[in-house]
This record gives structure tokens, C-alpha cells and sequence, in this order.
């Protein structure tokens, strides 16, 4: 068992002017990790830690929990979370939108970031591949035509946690994701 401890920052993206969003309740103990319940219950985002890894999922009116990322580092899971509560943040603080890649829906494969690849482990577990050859320590769990995640995740990956968060706080989207701020 592991103790889940996120980056403080992720929490500014669950607050606007110091007061946390009337509509989101977050939950967090030793055996489940983080829970994000929004909308009274509708739905819910998980960060958890099972079987010697990071987990990141998603689930509907307290259902089963759709795990869409594992990872042995944290880190790659703080990510999905940022950019999850970052698009969430952007909207309600009235922000203009981060769309990342900065193109239209819906993405195709050539959309994924330049020189990055998906590697299919299985049908529905891929990895992210860099330029260089060495992968992302994250395997993803969806459709092998889902290149709305591929595409996103391959530009978010890279990026610290810390910049990351900066970067949805930010009326210009800086450090990190001011060329795709619209």
C-alpha cells in the first residue's frame, strides 16, 4: 500500500478566488486514493494506487471505476489529472480555452505531437513513444482509434507537473501551453 500524495498546486485547479467549486467534492484516504466527485455524484475522476501502480480513471453515479492510465510514476498520472480539472478550471474561471493540439475535431493520427508515436501493447493498451525511442512510463488503456487522447497526451506527457498546473492557471496559458491557448 502506498500513500497517495499529489502536487499541492493541482489543488489551485479546484478553486476560483480561494473558494472551492460548489459542485465538487474531493475525497481522500490511505485505501482510495483521490476521488473528484463533480456534479453532486455524476461523475467522478480517480487517482489511485493498486497492484504496485499509479492509476487514473473515471466513473459514473459512484459505478465502476474505468481505469484510463496506469504508472509506476505519479507523475504521469498527476498529468491526466491536471489536464482533466486544467480544461474544468479554464471554463468556469472563464479563461479562454486550451486546446491542445490547437487544431479541429476530430483528431487523426498525424495530429499526434512530431516525433511521437503510439505503441499498441494490445488492442486497447497503448504507450506513448518519444522522438528519441524511449517511451512514456504510462500505459494507456482505450481504442486504438482514439486519437483525441494519443494526440493529447503526447503533448501534455513531458511537461512537469508543476508547469503544467502554472499553465491552466494562467490567463496566457505559460509556462507550458500558451501556443495553444484560442
Amino acid at each position: 500500500m502506498s500513500t497517495i500524495s499529489l502536487v499541492n498546486e493541482i489543488f489551485e485547479l479546484t478553486r476560483i478566488d480561494q473558494e472551492r467549486y460548489p459542485w465538487l467534492h474531493i475525497s481522500h484516504t490511505e485505501e482510495d486514493g483521490y476521488i473528484f466527485i463533480y456534479n453532486y455524484g455524476e461523475f467522478a475522476f480517480h487517482v489511485f494506487y493498486e497492484d504496485g501502480l499509479y492509476k487514473f480513471g473515471y466513473s459514473e453515479r459512484h459505478g465502476k471505476v474505468f481505469v484510463e492510465a496506469v504508472s509506476p510514476d505519479l507523475a504521469n498520472i498527476e498529468r491526466l489529472l491536471t489536464y482533466t480539472l486544467g480544461r474544468n478550471y479554464r471554463k468556469h474561471s472563464r479563461l479562454p480555452e486550451i486546446r491542445i493540439p490547437k487544431i479541429h475535431y476530430p483528431y487523426k493520427e498525424e495530429d499526434i505531437k512530431e516525433g511521437f508515436s503510439a505503441v499498441y501493447l494490445s488492442d486497447h493498451e497503448w504507450v506513448l513513444q518519444r522522438p528519441d525511442g524511449s517511451r512514456v512510463d504510462a500505459v494507456f488503456i482505450g481504442y486504438r482509434d482514439d486519437w483525441n487522447r494519443h494526440a493529447i497526451y503526447s503533448y501534455i506527457m513531458d511537461i512537469p507537473v508543476v508547469d503544467l498546473v502554472a499553465s491552466y492557471l494562467d490567463p496566457d496559458g505559460y509556462p507550458a501551453l500558451h501556443e495553444f491557448v484560442l
